[in-house]
This record gives structure tokens, C-alpha cells and sequence, in this order.
């Protein structure tokens, strides 16, 4: 677990995140008033996309956010351990013979086959507490799920009509997931919702009618308001940018609303040196520096997150300067080109804003070839985390 502080004062490295709890909390209310579902899940899985899922989940519970979505039962259990009544579902298929400990945290879990529903009723014979399934049904995203088929509905049928009566089981919702909600042609996307709504009324039919249907992600919640349904899945809108990384804004409630960043990185130069002759930089020597260069070193490396194909790539922020990583990325540290009158123990900016100019996680996610999502989750958890109320 990374260390959590409240001020860069008591930090014990030169290299430190900071999470703006009040720009979470801007982005919660901006999801709140956009959502047309009665229920908003904080999708917190991947430690909340990096930025720590314990540490901002009480500030999205305060600002509009009605329960939580992780990916693992770990990630779950972190949860339950702080918030004891908020409900929970975990978006992936769990071990069946977790299925007990799960229900009596009153967990939700996502069922998507018919033997993993019958693996989990077994598990729950003579079980007091009752277990909240969520069924997911693939309608394109190619991922996990029933079909959206008649014959899918009759296996879920048949394995409750045998087996729920000996097993506590709630089916409590039934979901899907948009695979190209952010593209400009939606197409397929209200293909998608018409698969999801077709198998909704055969489970209908069957008898099964689970009280929260949800399909809305981030990429729907913004183009799609008419398949909220009873629920949206809020992710990466929650820290602050879109899933295709393009500037959101909206006209709300009489004022021009966007999203704010809620995730900056920093670090402080340990090393700061003028060369008089031509020398290799780094492993490899992959940089030759000229004489008259600074060289600054920064304590982050790949170790960090800072991964080492940004290696020659990487801009970062001196002084409000934008400066060139150079040579290879150490575990450790790297080396950016500097400027004279660079000196040791100034602010080195890797993610955010100096002035008028700003580093973005999607210009490192460009020059990665990559999605702004990876590079929230891959910093490191030795990075100290100071969070800004």
C-alpha cells in the first residue's frame, strides 16, 4: 500500500502524486447532473484508476455517487473494510468458492455463464446470507457473457428453478457493456442496447426481473443518455478527462461545465550539472551530450511508472519550461536536458500544469501509443500519494 499524506512536507522521497479530492468532487457532480439513471456506480477498480480507491471514495459517496464497480474480490474486500453498508459489485467473474464469503459482505458479483451460476448456487447450500448476482450478457463486446439468445435465458431459468431452492441467490441486476460507445458513428452501439433489451424481456418472460439494469460506461454516459436504464457505470469521467481523451464540455444549468483533472505527478531535481565536454548520458549511453548542456537527474524511473519506452520522448515541466528527457530511463531516475540556472531541489512537474502550459496524461499516452486509461493506472505504489482537500 503506498504511503497516503496530506502534506508534501512530510514526504521521505523527492517524488510524490498529488489527487485533487475537490476536482473528484467537481467531476461526481458533473456526472450526477448529466446521468439520467437514478443510480451512479464509482467505478474504483485499478485503485481508482491510480488515484487511490479508499482514499477518493468518501468524496464520490459526497457528491453524488450511490455505490461502487471494482474489477477483483480483493480490490472489493479494501472497500467493505471502510465502508460497511455502501453496496458493491465486482465486474468480473469470481471463484465459485468465494461465493459464501462474498455474500455474507454483501457483495455483488457478476455471473456470466450458466456453470459458473450453477458452481455459485452449489457453493451457497445452507448459506444464511443471501448472495447478490448481477448477470452479464455479451452484445458485442466480445469479452464475457451469456449470448443474448432465448436458450441462454432458459439455462439461467433452469439452473435457479433447480438449485435456488436449497441456495441463496438474488439475481439483483442484469448488464452489458458498450464496446464503441466513444466512436462518431453509434451504430452498432444502439445494436448493442437492442440485443441487451430483447434478452431483458426474455428473461422477463421467465419470470426473472432484476431490479438494476445497466450498460451506460463513461463513453455512454456522455453519447448515449437514452440507454442509462437504472444505473450508469461512471470510470474515467470521475478523474477528470474522457475515454477518447478529447476535451469534455457541456452547457449546464446556465454555465459552461468541464471536467478537471484531478491527477498530478512531481518530483524535485536531485542532481543538477553543467558539462564541459561531450558525454554519455544514462544506460547505453543512448544520449551524447554536448558540452555547455545541464543535465538535471530526477528521481522517477520505470520502476515508478514512468515507463522506459518514453525513453528520448518525455517532456516534462522546469520552472514552467518544458524540458527533454534524455538517454535511457533508469528504474530509479531519468535525466532531462535543463537550462542554466536550473538548480537541485526544483519542482519537476511530470503530469500537470506550471503556468500556461501543462503535461496531460494523454499527451504521454500519445507518444506511448497507448490510452490515457494506462497512464493513470501505471504508476507505482511507492509513489507517495498527498491528497488536496
Amino acid at each position: 500500500m503506498y504511503k497516503i499524506i496530506e502534506s508534501t512536507e512530510n514526504l521521505n522521497r523527492d517524488l510524490w502524486m498529488e489527487i485533487d479530492l475537490g476536482a473528484i468532487a467537481h467531476n461526481m457532480r458533473v456526472v450526477r447532473k448529466i446521468a439520467c439513471s437514478p443510480l451512479i456506480s464509482a467505478v474504483v477498480k485499478a485503485d481508482g484508476y491510480g488515484h487511490g480507491a479508499v482514499a477518493v471514495a468518501q468524496t464520490l459517496l459526497d457528491n453524488g455517487a450511490d455505490r461502487f464497480s471494482v474489477a477483483t474480490p480483493d480490490e472489493a474486500f479494501e472497500l467493505r473494510e471502510h465502508f460497511e453498508d455502501i453496496p458493491i459489485l465486482i465486474l468480473s467473474e469470481v471463484d465459485a468458492h468465494l461465493a459464501p464469503e462474498l455474500a455474507r459482505k454483501n457483495i455483488a458479483v457478476t455471473v456470466a455463464s450458466a456453470d459458473k451460476l450453477r458452481a455459485v448456487c452449489c457453493e451457497l447450500r445452507g448459506s444464511a446470507s443471501p448472495l447478490l448476482v448481477h448477470i452479464k450478457v455479451d452484445t458485442g463486446m466480445g469479452r464475457i457473457g451469456f449470448e443474448p439468445s432465448d436458450s441462454a435465458a432458459d439455462e439461467i431459468s433452469e439452473v435457479l428453478r433447480t438449485l435456488n431452492q436449497e441456495s441463496a441467490i438474488y439475481i439483483e441486476g442484469v448488464f452489458s457493456h458498450f464496446a464503441k460507445a466513444d466512436d462518431e458513428d453509434l451504430t452498432f452501439s444502439h445494436i448493442q442496447a437492442r440485443r441487451f433489451l430483447d434478452f431483458v424481456d426474455a428473461l422477463k418472460m421467465r419470470g426473472i426481473e432484476p431490479e438494476i439494469k445497466h450498460m451506460a460506461n463513461s463513453a455512454a454516459i456522455i453519447n448515449l443518455p437514452e440507454y442509462h436504464f437504472d444505473m450508469v457505470r461512471a470510470g474515467i469521467l470521475l478523474f477528470g478527462t474522457t475515454p477518447t481523451g478529447e476535451r469534455f464540455e457541456r452547457y449546464l444549468d446556465g454555465e459552461i461545465v468541464q471536467l478537471r483533472p484531478a491527477l498530478s505527478v512531481k518530483s524535485r531535481a536531485t542532481f543538477v550539472k553543467k558539462l564541459d565536454k561531450e558525454s554519455g548520458i544514462g544506460y547505453c549511453h543512448a544520449y551524447i551530450a554536448e558540452p555547455g548542456e545541464v543535465i538535471i537527474t530526477v528521481p522517477a524511473g520505470y520502476a515508478d511508472g514512468v515507463s522506459r519506452t518514453l525513453s528520448g520522448k518525455l517532456e516534462v515541466l522546469v520552472g514552467g519550461r518544458r524540458c527533454r528527457q534524455v538517454g535511457n530511463i533508469c528504474m530509479d531516475q531519468m535525466m532531462v536536458k535543463g537550462f542554466d540556472g536550473a538548480k537541485a531541489g526544483d519542482e519537476i512537474i511530470l503530469v500537470g500544469s506550471c503556468g500556461s502550459d501543462a503535461v496531460t496524461v494523454e499527451e504521454i499516452a500519445q507518444k506511448m501509443g497507448t490510452l490515457n486509461y494506462e497512464v493513470m493506472c501505471m504508476f507505482s505504489k511507492r509513489i507517495p500519494r498527498v491528497y488536496l482537500k
